[in-house]
């Protein structure tokens, strides 16, 4: 079942979710942890948002957390209810083994909501245990409204400023928004100089042109390496920092 990762009544969670974890921003917090060590494989567990309000809110919803697991098998599925978790649809994303694989360090992942302006949405996300020997650990839920109007322009990559209007807090927020809204003129991405980005970018499936360039670079260029934006990702099947699926 989901625990506060420093829950331990009932339960002794493995190194992994011990309280000497940092959490996804890096320090001794707290997160959301399902236990899977120790249960029967096959073992449920779901993690419910309160009701949130859609209303108002009519362009795409991008949502974004961090996930964590050391190895095995254990499935994660994100899925949405638009009637206050009466009904929910089919799974908008799994995270297993393979191409979206877990990592025991945090990483970002992000997904579409699509369009719906529902007043009584509700997220659940499940965990099925493998009955291995590491847990799952989630954190930072974060849900923003984007229009898919095809970007053009400049843009930051920050993750010390909110992801809205031009900056990105993430290169997977970023890849996400190209890869629904296609780019519509010249558009730059000025990554913040010296920051590490931990996550495992979605394939960006969008082209610039030579009318239409798309470029990532830093923000203020320098000759030094300390200065150099890194991206650190969860190992997976294709050993990609960043994969490029049709995009040239």
């Amino acid at each position: 079942q989901w625990h506060r990762n420093d829950y331990l009544t009932g339960w002794t969670p493995t190194s992994y979710n011990s309280v000497q974890l940092n959490d996804a921003d890096g320090v001794a917090g707290a997160y959301a942890a399902f236990h899977s060590t120790g249960a029967a494989s096959g073992s449920l567990g779901s993690l419910v948002s309160p009701l949130l309000s859609f209303a108002g809110y009519p362009d795409h919803k991008l949502l974004s957390f961090y996930l964590g697991n050391s190895s095995g098998a254990d499935v994660v599925n994100v899925y949405l209810s638009t009637d206050g978790g009466l009904t929910y649809g089919s799974a908008l994303a799994t995270y297993t083994s393979g191409v979206n694989a877990f990592n025991k360090a945090f990483r970002r992942v992000a997904l579409d909501l699509g369009t719906t302006t529902s007043s009584t949405v509700k997220i659940k996300i499940t965990a099925t245990a493998d009955a291995g020997f590491s847990d799952i650990g989630l954190d930072n839920f974060q849900v923003v409204n984007r229009p898919l109007t095809p970007l053009s322009g400049t843009y930051t990559i920050n993750n010390t400023l909110p992801d809205a209007g031009t900056n990105f807090a993430s290169f997977t927020e970023a890849f996400s928004l190209l890869n629904l809204a296609g780019v519509g003129g010249p558009t730059t991405f000025r990554v913040a100089n010296g920051q590490t980005f931990t996550e495992q970018t979605p394939p960006l499936t969008v082209s610039g042109t030579a009318a239409a360039p798309l470029l990532f670079q830093e923000a203020t260029p320098s000759a030094s390496l300390a200065d150099n934006p890194t991206i650190t990702t969860a190992s997976n099947e294709t050993g990609a920092l960043v994969l490029l699926s049709g995009a040239d």
